[in-house]
């Protein structure tokens, strides 16, 4: 094999590596920015439910 086909090999390698990992890279900031929205909902609605909580428990003291 000639010096010139194992560079274009490996060449070819080398770019398909890095379209793999792109690709992977793209994926996972996509997993991680749906989880931080779903995180950022879970908040919301804890904020609510302990509020709600902390308003049942005061109209139970004044009972």
């Amino acid at each position: 094999m000639p010096l010139e086909a194992f560079i274009f090999l490996a060449l070819l390698l080398v770019i398909a590596v890095k379209g793999y990992t792109t690709h992977s890279i793209n994926g996972l900031e996509s997993k991680i920015r749906a989880a931080q929205s779903d995180e950022a909902d879970i908040s919301e609605r804890l904020q609510a439910t302990e509020s709600s909580l902390r308003t049942l428990e005061k109209d139970h003291k004044v009972l």
